[in-house]
């Protein structure tokens, strides 16, 4: 997942200057209605994600075209299991293909605008097992539960035109946007789903065996469980925006 961050960053800063396109690095917010794939405290879950975009704007035309990458970090949990602790993870990767339309046709200082896309969510759940005797070193780095599907989103956003920014000729914006995303069916892990029966569902108990190196017995834990189903969610994102 790290070479696949490097490599899509690596791409959109390299064709951002041979293309002079708007090249978009910011950070959002977003607060999702994420259902099972929740903590166990409620149905509502905060995560902070990354997100690198590249958009580029037909000439005298209202249409931008351009993709998004984005990282998100969903929950981890931490277990002791006899001889050692378990450190689980799942995070999850976005790669899309954008479409916008800006409300108005004149140059303005703020630019409503329709978006629509279509791309990728890759979802995945590591499970780093510790050393008890070397911190430093994991005994185990294994991948427990990954998935992906295709994603469509729909959403509203709204660019607001600053100044340039210092003394160079490039331009400022800020951006913000509403997104409603939809994937048709997700295989995912909920870590705390079996400490709770009201997750329980009709989900799959996740049963892991990690071996102790010194004396090489197996231990068996319940590292969650697993659902498959339609994934819903929204975001509100705000952005920074540099155009070259």
């Amino acid at each position: 997942m790290k070479k696949t961050i490097i490599l899509f960053i690596a791409l959109f800063l390299f064709f951002s200057s041979i293309t002079h396109a708007q090249l978009r690095l910011g950070a959002g917010y977003s607060v999702s209605k994420l259902g099972r794939m929740t903590n166990i405290s409620n149905n509502r879950y905060l995560i902070f994600p990354f997100s690198v975009e590249l958009f580029y704007q037909i000439p005298d035309t209202r249409w931008h075209f351009g993709g998004e990458f984005g990282f998100f970090g969903i929950t981890n949990r931490n277990q002791n299991v006899v001889f050692t602790n378990v450190e689980t993870g799942s995070d999850a990767m976005t790669a899309q293909i954008l479409m916008q339309f800006d409300l108005i046709k004149k140059e303005k200082k703020l630019i409503p605008y329709l978006q629509t896309g279509v791309g990728r969510m890759f979802y995945e759940t590591l499970m780093n097992v510790n050393n008890p005797n070397n911190s430093d070193i994991d005994l185990e780095v294994r991948t427990i539960s990954s998935n992906s599907n295709t994603m469509i989103n729909i959403g509203a956003g709204l660019r607001w035109r600053l100044y340039p920014f210092f003394v160079t000729k490039h331009i400022l914006f800020l951006d913000a946007r509403v997104t409603t995303f939809h994937i048709p069916t997700l295989t995912y892990l909920n870590l705390y789903a079996n400490t709770n029966p009201d997750y329980q569902g009709n989900g799959t108990l996740k049963e892991i065996t990690i071996t102790n190196p010194q004396n090489n017995l197996s231990h068996s834990f319940l590292a969650g469980r697993e659902y498959s189903s339609a994934f819903n969610f929204w975001q509100a994102k705000i952005s920074v925006l540099f155009q070259f």
